[in-house]
């Protein structure tokens, strides 16, 4: 289809997907630079990368990729903005995550304060994307959203907007 219809810009696109979800990592970096070589503008094959790269647990790639999203400067409404910064505040809370077991097994659940801040200062980079969703109007009362920010409040000791969160999620309607 892409070599036939010239007029269709996603094929690549939907290839590089493709060879995504099928595992086939080496095709989908070529398919997904290609993508971006033709369209640098084009949101979507960052995300997929960014996505690419956090399945692989390589957390600081998927965040370098994710955040050229935010780079092209798209309105709040746009949906790739916003999926890139969900994306980011996810990609920071598995870092935070990882790093919090490694210092659990490390420490014997016995943490040093430094060791704490280790994996709080992700978390806090998690909480700042999350945030920053949450600001967008269309996301308001994102029942999901909300529910990560808690968890987040809780884990970095915020009570006072946990129990924010908290009410705000006990007023979204089914």
């Amino acid at each position: 289809v892409e070599q036939l219809d010239a007029t269709r810009d996603d094929i690549g696109e939907i290839i590089a997907e493709i060879y995504v979800v099928t595992k086939r990592t080496d095709e989908a970096m070529r398919a997904l630079d290609e993508q971006i070589r033709r369209d640098p503008k084009n949101p979507r094959p960052y995300i997929n990368y960014g996505n690419l790269y956090n399945e692989q647990k390589q957390y600081d790639k998927a965040i370098e990729q994710f955040s050229k999203v935010l780079a092209i400067d798209l309105p709040s409404d746009d949906k790739a903005l916003q999926t890139a910064l969900f994306n980011l505040g996810a990609v920071y809370k598995n870092l935070g995550a990882r790093k919090q077991e490694e210092i659990r097994e490390a420490s014997k659940g016995k943490p040093t304060a430094d060791q704490i801040e280790q994996y709080r200062k992700p978390l806090r980079e998690s909480k700042k994307y999350f945030e920053q969703l949450k600001a967008i109007p269309a996301r308001r009362g994102d029942y999901q959203l909300l529910g990560e920010l808690a968890n987040l409040y809780d884990v970095l000791g915020e009570t006072d907007n946990l129990k924010s969160a908290v009410r705000e999620m006990e007023g979204v309607e089914n």
